[in-house]
């Protein structure tokens, strides 16, 4: 009786093989930089907009802003509670908590660009500071999760490390710079319109302004977030196969052989 033999993978099979975990592996790195970009655009408004706001034209002092502080770090602990809780007992998918954790981070912009008027009390930015900070620990602690996956454990920390330096460093630089001068175009623009405005309407207008364009951006990025959890745009947008498609495409070359 004569044994079947195995089949004998040809040369292409491990060339798919490689090319197709490497271009997983750069869409995927792609993926989180555009993430980390768009959520540190995001974040800058609190440092650039924010804190311009607050001290150049309402003129509220350490003692003052100081509470923004305390919010913020019950905000950051509540944030990583909750992903806490979504992964571990609900055991849900930790990649909905980057479309979560951006949509609090939208929901600032949104309340922010509302709250921008002269007569501001101060109490009023206690819940946008929540709602940010909030946001930001979901989205960074699923972001980090997402590097874990996406190299080996030995290489993490590594990794960590570059992205440390890449978001506190770099992409926070280019975002307070990015709105720091846009800011200051706009209110040059004001000043010279021909309209009775003075430095501080004119201020005061830019950085409406500008948080108008955040919110913009960010619904337009929350767009897209949400359309990729949707099987169809998700399989029309994702060019690559699936793995199951892939090993039945491998399946059938084995059978002819």
């Amino acid at each position: 009786m004569r044994m079947r033999q195995p089949p004998v993978l040809n040369g292409r099979q491990p060339r798919m093989r490689f090319e197709v975990a490497y271009h997983q592996a750069v869409i995927r790195e792609v993926k989180g930089g555009g993430y980390l970009g768009v959520a540190e655009l995001m974040n800058s408004t609190s440092t650039s907009l924010e804190s311009v706001y607050t001290g150049a034209l309402m003129h509220w002092g350490m003692m003052t802003t100081s509470i923004q502080n305390i919010v913020a770090i019950i905000g950051s602990m509540t944030g990583c509670l909750f992903c806490l809780w979504w992964m571990k007992m609900l055991r849900l998918p930790y990649t909905r908590l980057l479309t979560i954790g951006f949509g609090f981070l939208l929901v600032y912009q949104v309340c922010m660009y509302f709250y921008i008027t002269p007569t501001l009390n101060f109490e009023r930015l206690i819940f946008p500071t929540f709602i940010r900070t909030f946001g930001y620990a979901i989205f960074f602690t699923t972001l980090t999760l997402y590097l874990e996956e996406l190299m080996p454990f030995q290489h993490f920390f590594m990794g960590l490390t570059i992205a440390g330096f890449v978001r506190n460093g770099l992409v926070s630089a280019i975002g307070g710079g990015l709105y720091g001068f846009s800011l200051r175009r706009h209110v040059a623009d004001n000043l010279v319109s021909g309209l009775p405005f003075t430095v501080f309407d004119s201020m005061l207008m830019g950085i409406k302004q500008l948080y108008g364009v955040t919110c913009l951006i960010g619904c337009a990025f929350m767009l897209l977030l949400m359309l990729w959890h949707v099987q169809p745009v998700r399989s029309t947008l994702k060019r690559l196969p699936y793995w199951n498609a892939i090993g039945r495409a491998m399946r059938k070359e084995l059978d002819k052989d």
